[in-house]
């Protein structure tokens, strides 16, 4: 697993907001997706860490800590088509 973002990736990254309007339905829109990856022994995520994946979900994003490849599907997989998260009891 690579750490942060890649060679040739943009300087600002981050979200917008977008309401979801009549005429965008059907369309396909990117949604921002923050993963943090901990060992599943020792893994500790700091208060910054919980306090951006939180402003992420704020935002509409999908966000989570994840120990696993699996662990990091399960979080992606929990959004509708509508993005809205599933119930979840994750952190």
């Amino acid at each position: 697993i690579s750490m942060g973002l890649t060679k040739g990736s943009s300087d600002l990254i981050g979200w917008t907001p977008v309401e979801i309007t009549p005429a965008m339905v059907g369309s396909t829109a990117a949604v921002f997706t923050a993963i943090e990856v901990k060992r599943s022994k020792g893994g500790v995520t700091t208060t910054e860490q919980k306090r951006f994946i939180k402003r992420v979900k704020q935002a509409g994003g999908i966000a989570g800590v994840a120990a696993s490849a699996e662990a990091a599907v399960d979080i992606i997989g929990r959004w509708n088509e509508c993005g809205h998260k599933r119930p979840t009891n994750e952190h």
